[in-house]
C-alpha cells in the first residue's frame, strides 16, 4: 500500500491543495499484485480526496505549515482503513472506508519515505523545507493555539 501525500493536479483547479492518494498494492483476496518500488502500472488506485487550504497559493507561500498524515491499514477482509490529512491542526480530507490490503494480514507498514519531486520539473530555482519529523502510533498535533 501506499498513502501518498502530494500536491494537486497542476495545471488545475486543485494545484495549489495537498491531495490525498491511497493506493493498494495488492488484490482484495489479498494477494501481492506490484512487483516493485512504484510499481504505479500494477497499484490499485482508491481514489483521492483534496484538502481545503490552498497552501500553495501567494496567500499561504512562505509560511510554516504544519502537515499531519495518519494512516491506519485495514483490518483483513474489511473496508475500514483510514487516511486523514491535518494543516495546522484542523482536518482537511478524510477517508474512512478504504481497503488497502485486501485480505493479506501477514504484515503491516514497513517503511515511511519522505520525498519531495516535483512531478513535470519546477519552473524555476525553488527550496522547501520540512523540519519535526516524527513517525508516532498516535496523532502528535501542531501545538498551535
Amino acid at each position: 500500500m501506499i498513502a501518498h501525500v502530494w500536491s494537486g493536479d497542476d495545471p488545475g483547479a486543485h494545484a495549489n491543495y495537498l491531495q490525498l492518494d491511497p493506493a493498494s498494492g495488492t488484490n482484495h483476496a489479498g494477494n501481492i499484485i506490484t512487483q516493485r518500488y512504484n510499481d504505479f502500472a500494477r497499484l490499485q488506485w482508491l481514489g483521492s480526496t483534496n484538502s481545503n487550504t490552498p497552501i500553495f497559493d501567494p496567500e499561504h507561500l512562505g509560511q510554516w505549515h504544519c502537515v499531519e498524515a495518519r494512516v491506519r491499514l485495514n483490518d483483513a477482509g474489511q473496508s475500514n482503513g483510514i487516511f486523514e490529512l491535518w494543516i495546522n491542526d484542523e482536518l482537511e480530507a478524510s477517508r474512512a472506508d478504504l481497503n488497502w490490503v485486501g485480505s493479506y494480514s501477514n504484515y503491516g507498514i514497513n517503511a515511511v519515505f519522505l520525498e519531495n519531486f516535483w512531478n513535470t520539473h519546477s519552473p524555476v530555482e525553488q527550496e522547501r523545507y520540512m523540519d519535526n519529523f516524527v513517525v508516532s502510533t498516535d496523532r502528535i498535533g501542531c501545538g498551535i493555539d
